[in-house]
């Protein structure tokens, strides 16, 4: 959406992303490719008559998404078997095509095939529940208390008793796609649930009591697998892409910390000028998970073959906190570039206005 945007602005770092993690994604793909058409016991059913308030009772959505949710009319249900998982898509909507329910269900295919094969875990079923509002995420970097679900976040994953009973729901059209991969991510438990304290949220003043490391995690992953897939199915090159994503974050870093008026980012770390509020996991999905994509070498020593790709148990999670400070660290200069671009876009526009507005994770889609 914005790659052409973004290789316009000067945001030469002198380095280019490298995806040193040792995952086989080119394997997995190919084994992904073989499987494709291996789909059992498909069914799709389309019903005008069901209750969504389900939904609207079960999270803490924005008044104008609570209404557009229940606008919605129509629902379509689609059931099917793929590597030994049954599948359960419910997909409310008042308009959609064909073409992206398959893309749909050749990304909940391809991230089925991979998170099998990174942490060798089946699971009996996944769940999906799409809400397709045409809400976007925005930012007005001129305002305070920006950093909010409305303006942030596109879904979450219920968790019960039973695991073959948690469930995914995704409330926007934009993002859909890497926002599946994210929440794919959480319902594959790839990541431990546990509270932990983390020298990071120190390092990074801010006000979050619920402040999650996981998320950065999940985000950055998120970011890999979907912009490796969206290679292969567009014929593009993935490293180019990958280095496109973390141009497009630092961007997106630079608003979040000017609307927090912090303009210079070795304040960030000193309680006397400000702390970031937050109201949701803004400094994970933005500013961690861009400090991972810039320094995924630093983790390779973490994520490998040998000690696997999970973030699982409470050793792993000191050892990737640790890394994510070295990595915090090493990134404010180029904070700082992006910051300039922002303050500077009063005198030379070089900042589309759209551009300058979004507030997306992800450049693709």
């Amino acid at each position: 959406m914005f790659l052409d945007e973004i290789n316009k602005l000067d945001l030469d770092f002198n380095n280019n992303v490298k995806m040193s993690l040792d995952i086989n994604l080119i394997k997995i793909y190919k084994d992904f490719n073989k499987k494709i058409k291996d789909i059992e016991n498909y069914n799709e059913t389309l019903e005008s008559d069901f209750d969504i308030d389900f939904f609207i009772k079960s999270y803490n959505y924005s008044k104008k998404m609570e209404k557009s949710i229940k606008n919605l009319k129509k629902l379509k249900k689609i059931k099917y078997r793929f590597n030994n998982t049954n599948v359960h898509i419910n997909l409310y909507y008042n308009k959609f095509s064909k073409n992206n329910i398959s893309r749909i269900i050749n990304l909940i295919n391809f991230n089925i095939t991979l998170f099998e094969s990174i942490n060798n875990k089946t699971r009996d079923n996944v769940n999906i529940n799409i809400l397709l509002t045409n809400h976007k995420k925005q930012i007005n970097i001129n305002k305070d208390n920006q950093l909010t679900k409305e303006n942030i976040n596109s879904g979450y994953t219920q968790f019960s008793h039973n695991p073959n009973e948690n469930f995914i729901v995704i409330y926007r059209n934009e993002e859909l796609l890497k926002v599946l991969t994210h929440e794919m991510i959480h319902l594959y438990d790839l990541h431990s649930h546990q509270r932990i304290h983390t020298k990071i949220n120190t390092v990074i003043k801010n006000n979050n009591k619920f402040f999650s490391i996981y998320e950065s995690y999940t985000e950055a992953f998120a970011i890999i697998f979907y912009t490796f897939y969206y290679s292969k199915q567009h014929n593009l090159d993935f490293k180019e892409l990958l280095n496109s994503q973390v141009k497009f974050n630092y961007i997106q870093c630079a608003k979040l910390l000017y609307s927090q008026n912090i303009m210079n980012a070795n304040d960030i770390s000193n309680m006397n000028i400000r702390e970031i509020k937050e109201e949701t996991n803004a400094i994970s999905y933005f500013l961690l998970k861009t400090c991972i994509l810039s320094n995924l070498n630093k983790f390779k020593k973490l994520f490998n073959k040998n000690n696997g790709f999970e973030l699982e148990n409470k050793n792993r999670v000191i050892e990737f906190d640790n890394i994510l400070i070295k990595s915090f660290k090493s990134e404010k200069n180029k904070f700082n570039k992006s910051l300039n671009l922002i303050k500077n876009n009063k005198l030379d526009n070089k900042i589309d206005n759209k551009l300058l507005k979004s507030f997306r994770m992800n450049i693709l889609d």
